[in-house]
């Protein structure tokens, strides 16, 4: 068990994945703060999210699992971050709607609640290794 979670997470493309994905993260929550001061909390996350899932999709492809973007990898990338989005959302839900944090707080809360899942989702589903 320990050595199949050392192959999967102890490895420097689980680290390049963290580093892509703190940089997307970062890029993708300042752009929600910006969209905030134009636009409803809720929506700007919504269209932040959508719009970062694009260059997520491209720096994984070719920096992390180093495979040529293609339409049906791109499709497979957005289905595996339907969980994620699914647990961002609603813990944005959760603790920005009915908590009563502050947007920004709520924001980064589902940030860091959501990254595991998804790299598990990612590795495994869109950029899966080929079988041969």
């Amino acid at each position: 068990m320990i050595k199949k979670l050392r192959k999967h997470f102890l490895n420097f493309d689980f680290m390049k994945f963290v580093i892509i994905g703190g940089i997307n993260t970062l890029g993708s929550t300042f752009l929600a703060f910006l969209m905030m001061l134009f636009m409803q909390a809720n929506l700007a996350y919504v269209l932040s999210y959508i719009l970062s899932l694009a260059f997520a999709y491209l720096l994984n492809a070719w920096f992390v699992f180093k495979q040529k973007p293609e339409i049906s990898k791109l499709f497979r990338f957005c289905l595996a971050y339907i969980p994620n989005f699914l647990i961002n959302n609603g813990t944005f839900i959760i603790v920005y709607n009915i908590m009563g944090f502050h947007e920004y707080i709520a924001l980064v809360i589902s940030v860091c609640i959501g990254m595991p899942v998804t790299y598990l989702c990612v590795k495994f589903f869109a950029f899966k290794p080929h079988t041969h």
